[in-house]
């Protein structure tokens, strides 16, 4: 028996900077999580990666995936994983300078 989880999240964090608190409360989304292990080329190593998607297009991300996530606390009703985001941006920046 397969059984759908919905969950609700949101970001704490927008362009590296903490979001105020009002704002988080107006970004909810409602979703699938899948948490998934996948070959990192840019760190040549694997890494785990968390992704937020629409519950009836999983391949439609609802906010950007976390890499090297973990999972922080785990309650009945509460789940916190951190990790980071990367842009398409930043995954071309290899070389560690500002201004890639």
């Amino acid at each position: 028996m397969l059984i759908q989880v919905k969950f609700e999240a949101r970001p704490v964090r927008q362009d590296g900077y903490l979001m105020p608190k009002w704002q988080q409360h107006h970004v909810w989304r409602v979703g699938a999580l899948y948490v998934d292990e996948r070959r990192d080329a840019d760190l040549n190593r694997t890494v785990r990666v968390a992704r937020f998607t629409e519950p009836t297009f999983p391949d439609r991300d609802l906010m950007p995936p976390l890499h090297d996530v973990q999972l922080v606390t785990a309650k009945p009703d509460l789940l916190t994983l951190t990790g980071y985001p990367i842009t398409a941006a930043a995954s071309r920046c290899t070389t560690g300078r500002a201004g890639c």
